[in-house]
């Protein structure tokens, strides 16, 4: 009998892992919470409580995670950025308003990959002359 409720509890685990991760997608793709808390709610027939509860260790889970740096963080944005490149709307494909809505998402992937060309600045002072400022990529840590 206790064998029973052993895979009975580790069935609802992994069931509760799959809901978790699930939810860490929405996340991703840029689902508002509410709306997340409400399609868990109505999907696996929960009250309002316990999707809160599954939303918030969606992200008390990323937390968790040992090693998560800043070049990562800055994969997992730039994977975000081009889902939401590839989910553009037919309607907006080819047209003006959608290449530029997608020009400007490229254009941050371009930052966020430390691909866009360092920038000279001069600023004038008082008693300087001028001032030459080396600009560094902190995606790349390298300047021109």
């Amino acid at each position: 009998m206790s064998t029973d409720k052993k895979a009975i509890a580790r069935s609802t685990k992994i069931e509760k892992e799959k809901r978790i991760f699930i939810i860490q997608g929405w996340i991703i793709e840029g689902v508002q919470d509410r709306l997340i808390v409400k399609n868990a709610a109505e999907r696996w027939d929960i009250d309002i409580r316990q999707a809160q509860r599954y939303v918030r260790e969606a992200y008390e889970s990323w937390k968790k995670i040992e090693g998560i740096n800043i070049d990562m963080k800055r994969d997992m944005k730039i994977a975000q950025m081009k889902q939401l490149v590839r989910t553009l709307k037919d309607e907006y494909k080819g047209t003006p308003a959608g290449i530029q809505a997608i020009m400007a998402v490229e254009k941050e992937i371009i930052k966020l990959e430390g691909l866009e060309l360092p920038k000279d600045i001069n600023l004038s002072m008082d008693k300087v002359t001028a001032v030459k400022f080396k600009v560094i990529h902190a995606a790349t840590g390298k300047g021109d």
